[in-house]
């Protein structure tokens, strides 16, 4: 029988509703959160030892290579470019944009340490040549006097939005061209 480890203080709970079995957490006295709520929660800011593991599907899973390809497609990205990518994860994106062109130059932001973290150590010679650059926080943390991006995109990052059209629309420090 396979253990499962939970966070502490947390009790699995089996639970069965209308004939269809789901697993809920208990935290403390009367609090609980479906697993599958607990696995978003950590997609929309992965920490711990959930956070790896959703690092993990964000670097390696089909589907994200492709849409992180195609984005970087899009870019067109030619060479003496800054690009900002705005909850950039585990840095693949961030690879491809600096693999385009030798001249361009990234920055990255994402709220969660952990992705900050998985992102510097994949693309370790670019942040050490000072081609990529990180941030930990919401992208309105980017230092005072950042130089404005020629491009910003965006990955998996929309559906933990409440304001979509706010994030669509907002200027990003990106040259008016």
């Amino acid at each position: 029988m396979r253990q499962l480890l939970y966070p502490k203080g947390c009790l699995p709970l089996l639970l069965s509703k209308n004939g269809q079995s789901q697993v809920r957490v208990r935290f403390g006295v009367g609090r609980t959160m479906s697993l599958r709520k607990i696995i978003t929660r950590q997609f929309e800011h992965p920490r711990g030892i959930l956070g790896r593991v959703v690092g993990f599907v964000l670097a390696s899973r089909g589907s994200n290579s492709l849409r992180n390809r195609w984005t970087v497609d899009l870019l067109a990205l030619s060479g003496d470019e800054r690009v900002l990518e705005i909850g950039c994860g585990p840095g693949v994106a961030l690879e491809l944009c600096l693999s385009a062109a030798v001249g361009v130059h990234a920055v990255g932001i994402d709220h969660s340490a952990l992705m900050i973290a998985k992102a510097a150590k994949r693309n370790r010679a670019a942040v050490k040549s000072g081609r990529l650059k990180l941030y930990e926080g919401p992208v309105d943390a980017l230092p005072v006097g950042t130089p404005l991006f020629d491009k910003a995109f965006s990955n998996n990052v929309i559906q933990f939005l409440d304001d979509k059209q706010g994030f669509v629309t907002k200027d990003y420090g990106t040259k008016h061209l």
